[in-house]
């Protein structure tokens, strides 16, 4: 080898050699679209085997994918962590409009039941005055981020069923 490849070789080695570029941190996976999200407010209800928490509120902690259940903590004095199958929750959403009304009326939805001709109502306990009134979701507008079951698609029957969360008016 020639003094001259010599050197070339060793300017080579001898550069500074280029560092691998720091890699983003992951970005989180979206949040599911078709769960309840932690921090959301929820009721117990329709529990058999511990009837006597039914009507207790409490807040999602996570849903465990390998359960199908949520982890909720209660709000009563123990704050107790449960794990609750979804239908036997209900999401307690807050600033729901009752529309038709003029001034609207804005309240929490704090109750469902099924009613015998196969409709679907909510209890909205208005602000201010408290009052209960039981409506149908047709009657209601649900803010942003509320997690809904789709009903009532006719272009899309398919979609009947599925749970989405609401993303605007």
């Amino acid at each position: 080898m020639t003094t001259a490849a010599v050197l070339h070789l060793r300017r080579l080695t001898s550069a500074p050699q280029a560092q691998p570029s720091a890699l983003p941190p992951p970005t989180p996976a979206p949040p599911r679209f078709d769960r309840l999200q932690p921090g959301t407010r929820v009721m117990l209800q329709r529990l058999q085997a511990r009837q006597e928490l039914n009507g207790q509120a409490g807040r999602v902690e996570t849903f465990l994918d390998s359960k199908g259940r949520y982890k909720v903590r209660l709000e009563a004095e123990n704050a107790k962590l449960i794990s609750v199958q979804p239908h036997n929750l209900l999401q307690m959403v807050e600033n729901a409009t009752l529309l038709n009304h003029d001034p609207p009326i804005a309240g929490t939805i704090v109750d469902s039941r099924d009613e015998d001709d196969g409709t679907f109502q909510f209890a909205l306990r208005t602000q201010g005055t408290q009052e209960m009134v039981w409506v149908t979701c047709d009657k209601l507008r649900l803010p942003n981020g509320t997690l809904v079951r789709i009903t009532g698609l006719r272009t899309k029957p398919a979609l009947n069923g599925s749970r989405a969360t609401i993303d605007s008016w």
